[in-house]
């Protein structure tokens, strides 16, 4: 008798159970694509349903079907984390699921994106309590090989730009980072080192002469072949940036080559040295001809105005020289210089001796 009581009550706590076990339920709530870029908050579509209404017990599971990471957290931007549940980061085509126990309204967002906000109202009368789930997060169990995000959506010129992500396979190879402007063109390039925890990161600064153009610039991480990769985009917004205030400069040093070319000061130079060495040059070379020609004729002159005979130097002219009277005179062969009659001969006063 007694053991038909036992077998009766145990069928009786395994259907009770089981009842509550049949009526629990499951929804899903999906991440959409591009939730990562601001304005999916103006028709409440950030999450699909953004509002869900479930029974107590129930377990909802969020799938990101968004190419970047997001997270799923209880709380508000405005006041921060409930600590009622938190998915922490998981990747693209990921899920993570959180089973609620508790009637109330749970409101919950996104971490990474903090204008991505949902919330999960919970009715019914609470059961048995069973055993709080852990949550659950498929980021340790990545779909994809490799995922990869950045710190913000959009970048002003100046602006750091933080690319991180993690990998599935850790091998101890690097990860290549390649960003590529709207048109396709190479803006950036680098490799990564993994860490042990299977994580990288990569950081630089906006702008420069490769990433000048405006629109959705596209970051490419590659892991060990091309099989194990990732994508996520940001935008940039060159035109507005405080930088480029300063790009009025250019159209400055056009006008100031103009001038320059224009050989205004070449020419000056030019007719100012003919006239220069023209009035400079005659009073220096043709005075001194004029000087030389007026001594030369002077001195023609002086010797003109002198009637002196100057005879021709023998070996002895004196005794060539014949019956001289004293009005005659004559020049010194030795010095060039008058002589004068003395005793019957020419006598010579610079050299002191007869002729």
């Amino acid at each position: 008798m007694r053991n038909s009581q036992v077998v009766i009550l145990v069928v009786v706590f395994s259907l009770f159970f089981g009842i509550n076990s049949a009526f629990a339920d499951t929804r899903s709530v999906e991440i959409p694509v591009g939730t990562s870029v601001p304005g999916c908050e103006e028709f409440n579509s950030c999450f699909t349903p953004a509002d869900i209404t479930i029974n107590v017990g129930d377990t909802v599971h969020w799938m990101n079907i968004d190419t970047v990471a997001h997270t799923v957290t209880g709380g508000s931007p405005a006041d921060g984390p409930s600590g009622v549940f938190d998915s922490s980061l998981f990747m693209a085509g990921a899920t993570y699921a959180f089973t609620f126990d508790d009637t109330g309204s749970y409101d919950y967002f996104c971490m990474v994106h903090p204008w991505m906000v949902g919330s999960v109202t919970v009715k019914g009368t609470i059961t048995t309590p069973t055993p709080t789930p852990t949550p659950q997060s498929t980021i340790g169990l990545m779909q994809n090989a490799v995922v990869v995000i950045t710190d913000r959506t959009s970048y002003y010129d100046g602006d750091t730009i933080q690319i991180s992500g993690k990998v599935r396979d850790y091998t101890g190879s690097p990860v290549s980072i390649t960003v590529k402007a709207p048109n396709g063109n190479l803006v950036r390039i680098a490799q990564v080192d993994v860490s042990v925890n299977k994580e990288f990161s990569f950081e630089y600064t906006s702008g420069g002469p490769l990433m000048k153009a405006k629109g959705v610039y596209t970051v490419l991480v590659q892991h060990g072949n091309v099989n194990r990769s990732a994508t996520t985009t940001f935008s940039f917004d060159g035109s507005t940036t405080p930088t480029q205030l300063p790009i009025p400069p250019s159209p400055t040093p056009s006008p100031t080559p103009s001038p320059t070319p224009s050989p205004t000061p070449s020419p000056t130079p030019s007719p100012t040295p003919s006239p220069t060495p023209s009035s400079a040059g005659f009073p220096i070379e043709y005075v001194a001809i004029i000087v030389a020609i007026v001594i030369a004729v002077g001195i023609g002159i002086a010797l003109s105005k002198r009637k002196k005979t100057i005879p021709v130097i023998t070996s002895q002219p004196a005794k060539v020289q014949t019956a001289p009277d004293e009005t005659q005179f004559w020049v010194c062969p030795h010095c060039g210089r008058d002589t004068q009659m003395k005793y019957g001969k020419q006598f010579c006063n610079s050299c002191n001796t007869y002729l």
